[in-house]
C-alpha cells in the first residue's frame, strides 16, 4: 500500500505459488488509483542442464494515457562447458505516453564469465531502442580479463565500447581499451602497455575536472621501474624509470584542437634523502630529480627539479611542516599529458592539538606566479563520547577575505543512536549553500526510525528527504517509508526470509558534506 505523485494511491498484491520443485512463480494483481488496474505473472522453469528460463508478463490500463501498458521479459540463465556462465535477456515494452504518442521500447542484452583458479573473464553486451516520435538506441559492450601467465607475468585487459544513436545522427561512438602486462622482480618491474582513452564530458557533473586532451592512444609503451635501491648505507636512496612508447593524442594546444602523433624515449632519475633528525625537534628530507625525453621529431626535453623539507616539533602536540619545491623546464613535450611547467613553490602545513581540539592549516606561495595560495583550515573538537563537530573554511590571501566554510556534527552516544547533521556556507555569495542531516536510531529491538535529508539553496528546495520506520517482528517486518523528491508514501510488509529490496537509507551522491 503506498502513495505517488504519479500512481496515487495504489495497492501491490503478490501471490507465489509452486507446481513442482522445478516450476514455480507469482501472481501480481494491483490498482493504482490514477492509472488504473495491472496483472501480471512471472514463471520460473528449470531446465536441468539446460538452465533456468524466466519469464515475466505484466499489463497495466493506463487510465490517464488512454491505452495499455504492457512489459514482456524473458531471460535464460545457464552454465555452458568450460566453467562459463551465460544470461541472455529480452525485454518489450509498448505504451501510450500522456501526449497519446505509441512508444515501443526493446532491450537485449547477454552476459558471459569465466572464472577459474588464476583467470577471471567476462563480457557484457546490450542494446536497446525505441521507437516513438524520434528513433533512439545504444549500444553497450564491456570485455574485462584478468590471469597469471607462466613466469608470474600479470595480464589485465579492459575493453569498453559505446554507441549512441538519435534520429539518424551518431551522437556518440567510443571505444576504449586497455591491456596491460607486468612482470616485478623485487624493486624492479617491467610494464607493457596498450591503451585507447577517450574523454566523454558529462554536463551533470560539474565538479569533475578534465584531462588536458580529449583523446590518448599508447600502442605501445614499455616502462621499466627500479626503486628503493639504497647508495652505500646513507641515506641517499635512488629511482630509476624508463619509458618508450608510441602515442598519439588529440588535444586542444593553444586554442586549436589537432592531433599529434610521435615516438618517445624518456628517462626519470630521483635521488631521495631519507628524513634525518638533526635534533630533537627538527627533521629534514628531500629529493633531486632528473627528467631526459626525446621526441620522435619533435625534438627533445629536460627538466630538473629539486625538493627541500622541514619538520619541525617544538611542543607536544603541535607540528609544522614547511617544503620548497622548484622546477626548470628546458624544451617542450609535443603532447598535453605529459607537461611539464617550470615552478617555484614553498608550502605549509601546521598541526596542533590541545585537548578536545586539532587544527591544522595549510596555503603556499607560489613564486612563478607570484600569488598565495588558498588557506585552509579544519578544525575538529571531540567535546564527548559520542560527540564530535567539525568545522573546515577557506580563505582567499590574495583578496583578503573568506571563500567558504562547512560544519558537521556527529552523535552517536551508543551503537543503536547515530545522528548527524551538516552545513556549509558560501562567503561569496553570501548565503547558506547547504544544509544535510541523516539518523538512524533504533528505540528499541523492535522499533527502528531513520531519515536522510538535504536541502539545496541553489536548487531552491529539499533534494532529498526519506523518512521511514520499521516494526521488527522476529521473522517479519513492517516499514511505512516517504521519499519527498518522489513525493511516495508506501506500506510494505516483508518476511526476513525472502527481505526482497530492504529499506535502506544514506546520503550517498545527494550527501557531498557528511561523507567527507
Amino acid at each position: 500500500i503506498g502513495y505517488g505523485a504519479h500512481e496515487g494511491w495504489y495497492v501491490k498484491t503478490r501471490y507465489n505459488y509452486k507446481l513442482t520443485d522445478d516450476a514455480y512463480g507469482s501472481l501480481y494483481a494491483d490498482y493504482f488509483q490514477l492509472l488504473g488496474p495491472a496483472a501480471g505473472i512471472s514463471q520460473n522453469l528449470r531446465l536441468g542442464g539446460a538452465g533456468m528460463l524466466t519469464a515475466y508478463l505484466y499489463g497495466l490500463w493506463n487510465r490517464a494515457a488512454g491505452g495499455p501498458d504492457t512489459t514482456l521479459e524473458l531471460s535464460h540463465d545457464v552454465k555452458l562447458p568450460l566453467d562459463i556462465g551465460a544470461k541472455a535477456a529480452y525485454r518489450q515494452r509498448n505504451y501510450v505516453n500522456i501526449l497519446g504518442d505509441e512508444i515501443s521500447e526493446r532491450s537485449y542484452s547477454l552476459n558471459l564469465n569465466r572464472r577459474v583458479a588464476s583467470s577471471s573473464t567476462s563480457f557484457t553486451g546490450s542494446f536497446r531502442e525505441t521507437d516513438a516520435s524520434t528513433y533512439s538506441s545504444m549500444a553497450n559492450a564491456t570485455f574485462r580479463h584478468s590471469s597469471t601467465l607462466p613466469y608470474d607475468i600479470k595480464l589485465s585487459s579492459d575493453v569498453d565500447y559505446k554507441k549512441q544513436v538519435k534520429g539518424s545522427d551518431v551522437t556518440q561512438d567510443v571505444l576504449a581499451y586497455k591491456v596491460k602486462a607486468d612482470r616485478t622482480y623485487g624493486g624492479f618491474s617491467v610494464t607493457g602497455l596498450a591503451q585507447a582513452q577517450v574523454y566523454v564530458e558529462d554536463p551533470s557533473d560539474i565538479e569533475e575536472k578534465p584531462p588536458p586532451w580529449k583523446a590518448l592512444r599508447r600502442l605501445p609503451e614499455i616502462t621499466a621501474t627500479a626503486n628503493g635501491l639504497a647508495l652505500g648505507s646513507g641515506p641517499l636512496v635512488m629511482d630509476v624509470k624508463s619509458v618508450f612508447g608510441n602515442y598519439t593524442e588529440d588535444a586542444i594546444r593553444n586554442g586549436i584542437r589537432s592531433e599529434v602523433t610521435a615516438a618517445k624515449g624518456g628517462l626519470d632519475l630521483t635521488l631521495r634523502v631519507r628524513s634525518r633528525q638533526i635534533l630533537t625537534w627538527l627533521s629534514v628530507d628531500g629529493y633531486a630529480r632528473g627528467v631526459f625525453d626525446v621526441y620522435q621529431g619533435l625534438g627533445d626535453r629536460e627538466a630538473a627539479m629539486f625538493s627541500v623539507g622541514t619538520y619541525v616539533k617544538p611542543s607536544s602536540g603541535t607540528s609544522l611542516r614547511l617544503s620548497y619545491t622548484r622546477t626548470g623546464v628546458h624544451g617542450a613535450s609535443p603532447f598535453r599529458f605529459d607537461e611539464l611547467r617550470p615552478g617555484s613553490k614553498l608550502s605549509g602545513n601546521l598541526t596542533t592539538s590541545a585537548g578536545p581540539a586539532r587544527l591544522t592549516v595549510t596555503t603556499g606561495y607560489d613564486f612563478a606566479w607570484d600569488r598565495y595560495d588558498p588557506l585552509n583550515a579544519t578544525l575538529r573538537l571531540d567535546i564527548a563520547k559520542g560527540l564530535s563537530v567539525d568545522f573546515s573554511g577557506r580563505y582567499d590571501l590574495e583578496q583578503g577575505s573568506p571563500t567558504s566554510i562547512v560544519g558537521k556534527v556527529v552523535v552517536q552516544p551508543s551503537p543503536e543512536i547515530q545522528v548527524k547533521a551538516g552545513g556549509s556556507y558560501d562567503f561569496v555569495r553570501g548565503q547558506l549553500t547547504r544544509v544535510e542531516s541523516s539518523g538512524d536510531v533504533r528505540f528499541s529491538p523492535e522499533w527502528r526510525f531513520q531519515w536522510a535529508g538535504v536541502y539545496d539553496f541553489y536548487k531552491g528546495g529539499l533534494v532529498r528527504g526519506d523518512i521511514g520506520i520499521t516494526r521488527d517482528l522476529h521473522c517479519r517486518e513492517v516499514a511505512l517509508t516517504y521519499q519527498h523528491a518522489s513525493r511516495r508514501v508506501w506500506l510494505e510488509f516483508r518476511l526476513k526470509a525472502f527481505p526482497g529490496t530492504p529499506l535502506g537509507f544514506g546520503l550517498g551522491e545527494e550527501g557531498i558534506l557528511l561523507s567527507q
